[in-house]
């Protein structure tokens, strides 16, 4: 579950979609050892998904890379 992703930069919310589209996460050039010692990838299952809550208005949809819409993996939630 995520919120602000209309806050990151693009190069960010394109990060996202790839980790999507391969289904799994890279950290090696994360700062900070957050994986156990040489290990730097990790796989993400198939039934993998992520729900990006953002407030509702009507006006504006949010300011989300055009890959990450319409993708089944994130599901998007409006609060009213």
């Amino acid at each position: 579950m995520t919120s602000g992703l209309e806050h990151a930069n693009v190069s960010s919310q394109l990060a996202l979609a790839q980790a999507f589209l391969e289904q799994k996460v890279d950290f090696s050039e994360a700062e900070d050892d957050i994986l156990d010692a040489g290990e730097t990838t990790v796989n993400l299952p198939s039934t993998f998904f992520a729900v990006y809550i953002c407030r509702s208005d009507e006006r504006q949809y949010p300011t989300i890379h055009k890959t990450l819409v319409g993708r089944k993996k994130l599901v998007l939630a409006f609060l009213y």
